[in-house]
């Protein structure tokens, strides 16, 4: 798991760099492989939070096709409704046993709905994700994972060391505060 911690840290800080370089071609693991399960991805609305009042967000969930629902799965979670080619990442990866089977929580920042059609959503991603408070953590662990377990009939691992964040610019520091 350390190592999956480390491969999406690395990725996470060269994301903009890679996608900004015309010559980039993705790897093996970035593209779909022949034999190889494909997960399902399960796509949600959560409006519940307590800890941003007012919210409603979007999230998608990655469920490998090796899930045992009767254990507890490591889980990644990533900002900004994750992207990129992280199923098709978890798929290869999964596969060649280089990760555990693992559960995927790609979770849209939350916005606040406007009050009427002549108006814009307000985007609470900065709130959110660039303050350097508890608050973004103690959402994730305390309302939208457990809504996920509840809604999606998976069980998450407590462990800490069976769990990791993700993201880029904003949602990197997202996710480097709620690990601290």
């Amino acid at each position: 798991m350390q190592q999956l911690v480390s491969l999406f840290f690395t990725l996470a800080c060269l994301a903009a760099p890679l996608r900004a370089a015309d010559d980039y071609k993705p790897g093996p693991d970035s593209l779909p492989q022949p034999g190889v399960p494909k997960g399902e991805l399960v796509k949600g609305t959560f409006d519940q939070s307590k800890v941003f009042p007012g919210t409603v967000r979007d999230y998608t969930v990655y469920l490998p096709a090796q899930l045992d629902r009767a254990k507890p799965a490591p889980v990644m979670v990533l900002q900004d409704g994750g992207g990129f080619s992280a199923p098709t990442v978890f798929d290869n990866l999964i596969q060649k046993k280089e990760i555990p089977t693992l559960v995927g929580v790609f979770v849209q920042h939350g916005r606040v709905k406007s009050p009427s059609t002549n108006a814009l959503d307000r985007f609470n991603r900065s709130y959110e994700y660039d303050g350097l408070g508890g608050d973004y953590a103690k959402f994730l662990l305390d309302e939208l994972l457990p809504f996920i377990e509840a809604k999606h009939g998976v069980k998450l691992s407590k462990n800490g060391t069976d769990r990791a964040i993700g993201g880029a610019s904003s949602g990197a520091i997202a996710a480097f505060t709620a690990a601290w």
